[in-house]
């Protein structure tokens, strides 16, 4: 693993912790997975929505969903 943050959000997919809330963006709490969305995306240079779910372990219609959820919330705007 390159870094304690790529580490930890292996092991939290692994356990099974994706759906519980973490921690809060603004005023807002958002979910684990969200978060581990968000890094994904962060971390990728323009990763393919089949590719983080992938990586996440999550199928794409979940996925699909988890990232409506975010745009619906204004914490992540699609780029065309």
């Amino acid at each position: 693993m390159k870094n304690p943050r790529e580490l930890l959000q292996v092991l939290a997919r692994q356990f099974g912790l994706l759906n519980k809330n973490c921690c809060q963006i603004g005023n807002q709490d958002i979910s684990l997975v969200h978060s581990h969305i968000l890094y994904e995306i962060d971390r990728g240079q323009s990763p393919s929505m089949q590719k983080i779910a992938e990586t996440l372990g999550v199928d794409i219609t979940t996925f699909s969903r988890q990232v409506q959820s975010l745009i619906k919330r204004k914490l992540y705007i699609r780029q065309k």
